[in-house]
């Protein structure tokens, strides 16, 4: 297992739960937004290409060069396949489309969407936070958390959050969870007779996409293999790392 296909797990997790309700409500949503790309936005903009009756998905960012990451839930292949034939996906940098929507995800963590904007979002009928904290968010992460008042911002008719948890991560977002997959995994072979040492690719990935603002350079650094062991037995490191990404769950709250 690569870094790549443990995001794609987390980030198919996170779709799976959103998709599943949106199947639940008494309405058809046909032109959703979303706010922010990296990585949930992009992992559920892919799955929502799934349903026919969605015309189609726009995804917001400030950050224009995340575009190439609009193939998450794929094979993380260095393409841009923004508003091609073959796909409902569309991508600005401009955050009035977020009135376009007859529904609004917002994926963008900590930072977020402001109240006065989301009062302002008349024609949503559905409206989605990804809340940012998890199982393990200190005080200082809760205070900084204003899922709450996001909703209490809206007038959708159905308002929900999706929430993640099972490895007492401090917050929810796909990378926190991603590293600390590794992390635990990594405890766990130490402790397995006859390994000599092992090694996780851990590394601060969003540097690369944030800091360097490289978009190819970030696709093939998740190519890395997720953890090398140097063991007299043979160990089988993909039935440790799913192991804990099988404790890990989301699902949508609806308020």
């Amino acid at each position: 297992m690569t870094i790549g296909d443990i995001i794609r797990i987390i980030t198919g997790k996170k779709s799976d739960a959103v998709l599943e309700w949106l199947n639940s409500l008494p309405l058809t949503i046909k032109n959703p937004v979303i706010a922010g790309t990296y990585l949930t936005g992009a992992g559920v903009a892919q799955k929502l290409t799934h349903l026919p009756e969605i015309k189609n998905i726009r995804i917001l960012d400030i950050y224009s060069h995340l575009n190439q990451l609009l193939d998450v839930s794929g094979d993380f292949k260095d393409e841009n396949i923004i508003k091609t034939e073959q796909s409902k996906i569309s991508f600005s940098t401009d955050l009035s489309q977020l009135k376009t929507g007859d529904m609004v995800m917002d994926t963008t963590g900590l930072g977020g969407i402001r109240q006065e904007t989301i009062e302002e979002l008349k024609s949503c009928k559905v409206f989605l936070v990804e809340d940012p904290s998890s199982d393990g968010s200190d005080r200082l992460i809760q205070a900084k958390n204003f899922t709450s008042s996001r909703l209490e911002a809206s007038s959708a008719q159905h308002k929900a959050t999706l929430f993640t948890s099972g490895l007492g991560s401090k917050t929810s977002g796909t990378m926190t969870l991603t590293l600390d997959v590794l992390r635990k995994s990594l405890n766990e072979v130490l402790k397995k007779e006859g390994v000599l040492y092992a090694v996780a690719s851990l590394d601060f990935y969003e540097g690369i996409l944030f800091k360097e603002k490289d978009t190819k350079k970030f696709l093939k650094a998740i190519q890395r293999p997720a953890m090398v062991v140097s063991s007299l037995n043979s160990v089988d490191m993909d039935i440790i790392l799913i192991k804990y990404l099988e404790k890990i769950s989301s699902t949508v709250l609806e308020e």
